[in-house]
């Protein structure tokens, strides 16, 4: 009776380490996921600002990149707020 619980023990313990070590892989991908989410946003994040740095160096540039701006300020917004979600996610993991 007793080595019949031991057993059943034993068998509970094996698989429930191998459940907690499955989820712990998917959690480690899911991580990197969100890492390589986070990296590309703050690439687009960078790139639209250094756009706008060079925008701004030229007069006749500046005319014509007025009406973008608001595109541009919508589109650096949505980033930005993809970026903090991202960021949220990776602390909350």
């Amino acid at each position: 009776m007793l080595t019949t619980v031991l057993l059943l023990l034993l068998q509970f313990i094996h698989s429930a380490s191998g459940s907690a070590q499955r989820y712990h892989k998917v959690k480690f991908f899911e991580r990197q996921k969100v890492s390589r989410k986070l990296e590309s946003a703050r690439k687009k994040l960078d790139a639209i600002e250094t756009a706008k740095h060079r925008s701004s160096s030229s007069k006749k540039q500046k005319r014509d990149a007025k009406s973008d701006d608001s595109s541009v300020a919508g589109n650096e917004a949505s980033i930005r707020a993809e970026i903090a979600a991202l960021e949220d996610d990776l602390t909350v993991r």
